[in-house]
């Protein structure tokens, strides 16, 4: 079976990258793929509990990314590095995720035949 991982990078809100990565992962996932989700740096912002999106006039994606058990996604992968430099815990996020130990990224990047970051 093949597989996908989608490599969320960016703030939300911050242009179409976070609708594109959703997206992306609900399609792969439709078509049976296996697919997960890891997010880096700024990219946790889009997991993050209680966003208020209307200053920026985008829509709240909070409601897709806990659709993923739905579509059979789960595996999301948070780089741990990432959440403490932010001051963030797995408390302050919207979904289940698994850490990942800066080391483990190269080696769950292998896990996966398909990579796509945006």
């Amino acid at each position: 079976m093949r597989s996908t991982l989608i490599i969320n990078q960016k703030a939300p809100h911050a242009g179409m990258g976070t609708r594109e990565a959703l997206d992306a992962a609900l399609a792969t996932a439709a078509f049976g793929v296996k697919t997960g989700v890891l997010f880096l740096d700024d990219g946790i912002f889009q997991i993050i509990k209680n966003q208020n999106t209307d200053p920026a006039g985008q829509k709240n994606t909070a409601a897709i990314f806990k659709s993923f058990a739905l579509y059979d996604i789960d595996h999301i992968f948070v780089r741990a590095k990432d959440l403490a430099l932010r001051g963030l815990t797995e408390e302050d996020l919207s979904v289940e995720v698994q850490l990942v130990e800066d080391d483990a990224v190269s080696d769950l990047f292998c896990q996966f035949d398909n990579l796509l970051t945006f």
